[in-house]
């Protein structure tokens, strides 16, 4: 009797897919004799605070040819999100399809410093709690303040990794993961971290886009060919997406600034000065920017006010919704995935009206979104991605 697949969520962006995620896929696959890997991918809006790069549909079609059974997307509330409520909504998302284990890529392979640290975050101490405070009151931006705390109570963990992005990602992971009985997987990531950099096949998605920017060669950093990247990527126009900003500012008083997701108080009052005294994004960083910001964070504020998304919206989504799933792309494979009874959107026009309130709020949000970026990247479209099926591997 064959054995009953393994289910392994993945949480990814694939901006783009490149060998590092096809590395990340096969690690699971010799790991197990079966295997059925869902991908809970985002969409429009990435988690950086930017539009994606690259089309949704051809990234998860990307991603189906190179091992994955089935993406389904993120909606823009999650995906346009801190690390915190980031994994709490991919998790929540790959829990509706049973996942066995989460698979995820990071720079530590120490597995279990990572789940001290989890559990930690999960049930913090008064002293973790006094030292945060004392850290974030000193000026230190939020991931900062967290490793000193972190530091004081677990000194004998490396410190210096607590500030990648991907291990803060591992470690929310996990906190979600914590008593789920869902088996973390860690893999170790790839490429510009490791010695072997100069012989690597390994780049980053950033350092990928980056070097399409500069119209360089990134032949043999992906699974296809960088023709492919090429006739693929999208730019964002900044000018069209500064407009956006400064229209959203002027229309907005301080009190409609607050009800925008991640906007407190001295960000809001920043905010109503912008207009007159900053002329581009580049000039809009830079005022906003402070030593407790990261640069992620802000560009993940000025996103929220341009999509306008708002905290009573997020607060919405997590609390009273059941996540839906947008199908993107599956094989074969992946069809029992499929027969299950929870709401699935493969014919949107047809399946959007299964919908409850808090859901179809969601994915109205995601369709602003959608239009947004298609405004920003010059690109046409929207009801070619409503109208969109899944993309069906047979081979």
């Amino acid at each position: 009797m064959q054995p009953k697949p393994k289910k392994v969520g993945i949480v990814a962006e694939f901006d783009p897919f490149h060998n590092g995620h096809k590395f990340l896929i096969d690690s699971v696959k010799k790991r197990y004799d079966s295997t059925q890997i869902i991908v809970a991918m985002s969409q429009d809006v990435l988690q950086r605070g930017q539009f994606a790069s690259f089309d949704k549909w051809w990234r998860a079609k990307t991603a189906v040819q190179n091992g994955a059974d089935l993406v389904t997307g993120l909606p823009a509330l999650v995906s346009n999100s801190s690390a915190e409520p980031f994994a709490r909504g991919s998790i929540e998302l790959l829990k509706t399809f049973e996942i066995d284990a989460l698979a995820f890529g990071s720079e530590s392979d120490n597995l279990d410093d990572l789940l001290k640290i989890a559990h930690l975050l999960n049930h913090e101490t008064e002293s973790f709690k006094k030292v945060l405070k004392s850290k974030l009151q000193s000026g230190l931006s939020f991931p900062k303040a967290r490793q000193e705390a972190i530091k004081s109570e677990l000194p004998e963990i490396d410190q210096k990794l607590l500030l990648n992005p991907n291990v803060i990602l591992a470690i929310e992971y996990l906190k979600q993961l914590e008593g789920s009985g869902i088996e973390p997987l860690l893999i170790p990531r790839q490429g510009s971290h490791f010695k072997n950099e100069k012989d690597s096949k390994f780049l980053s998605s950033s350092e990928i886009r980056n070097r399409l920017k500069r119209s360089e060669s990134v032949e043999g950093f992906v699974p296809y060919g960088d023709i492919q990247l090429k006739e693929n990527f999208l730019k964002t126009d900044e000018e069209i997406f500064y407009s956006l900003l400064i229209a959203q500012i002027l229309n907005r008083s301080k009190e409609e600034l607050l009800e925008i997701n991640e906007i407190n108080e001295d960000i809001a009052n920043k905010l109503l000065k912008i207009p007159g005294n900053c002329f581009n994004l580049e000039e809009v960083y830079f005022y906003l920017k402070k030593k407790n910001n990261t640069h992620a964070g802000i560009r993940r504020i000025l996103m929220n006010l341009v999509l306008g998304l708002k905290k009573s919206d997020v607060l919405d989504y997590y609390d009273l919704t059941k996540p839906y799933k947008r199908i993107l792309a599956f094989n074969k494979n992946a069809q029992s995935l499929l027969k299950d009874s929870d709401l699935k959107l493969i014919n949107v026009a047809k399946d959007e009206k299964k919908l409850d309130v808090f859901q179809k709020q969601a994915f109205d949000t995601d369709k602003r979104v959608l239009n947004i970026r298609n405004l920003v990247q010059k690109k046409r479209g929207f009801k070619d991605d409503y109208y969109k099926k899944p993309f069906i591997a047979y081979g």
